[in-house]
């Protein structure tokens, strides 16, 4: 297993090397995203509920983000001169939370804990005057960006519908597919040892 297609090239190039080209063949040599969808389809029965889907590529995954922003409502997340602006930034932190297994429910959770911090931080506090005690601009600033992260959880349980929808996952939901089944199915796991 490797992280880059070129990085699996090589090991099969060097592999042919040691043990001569036809039993270099036999070897699976995979990135972790091709192992993943090799255990996919070579067992479909432990992925019940993704034989009806398909995997998509990077370009369709940006297609359907730029839909969810062009169908989303009221965000801080898209302007109408710059509306796939934060894309990029969105699609990141989708596969970030999917890599990593938190839910949304505990990246809100994060974002709620994190306000309290700042509206309790008295350096992000006025300590005169008549706003004695209420945010000052670099509080409120940062209470903004948890402003946007809050957007980005309904975007992305936008998108995450929509490719529930269509029929499809990622590369990133490949991942924790694979890792998922293994996790729990000892049938797969004792198949693939």
């Amino acid at each position: 297993l490797t992280c880059t297609d070129s990085a699996a090239r090589t090991v099969a190039k060097r592999l042919g090397q040691f043990i001569g080209e036809e039993t270099a063949r036999k070897v699976g040599v995979y990135t972790f995203h091709s192992f993943a969808e090799d255990v996919m389809e070579k067992f479909p029965e432990a992925f019940p509920a993704y034989l009806d889907r398909r995997l998509m590529g990077e370009v369709e995954q940006t297609l359907v983000w730029r839909d969810v922003l062009e169908k989303a409502s009221e965000t801080s997340l898209r302007s109408a001169k710059a509306p796939f602006h934060y894309l990029k930034d969105l699609r990141s932190l989708e596969d970030d939370l999917t890599r990593e297994r938190i839910t949304l429910e505990s990246y809100a959770a994060w974002l709620d804990e994190r306000a309290k911090e700042i509206e309790s931080d008295p350096t992000l506090q006025y300590v005169k005057g008549e706003r004695q005690g209420e945010l000052n601009a670099k509080g409120r600033e940062k209470l903004e960006r948890l402003e946007k992260g809050r957007d980005a959880i309904r975007l992305i349980a936008a998108y995450r519908a929509e490719k529930d929808v269509r029929g499809l996952y990622g590369y990133t939901d490949v991942l924790r597919i694979a890792v998922d089944a293994l996790a729990t199915d000892e049938a797969l796991r004792a198949d693939l040892q």
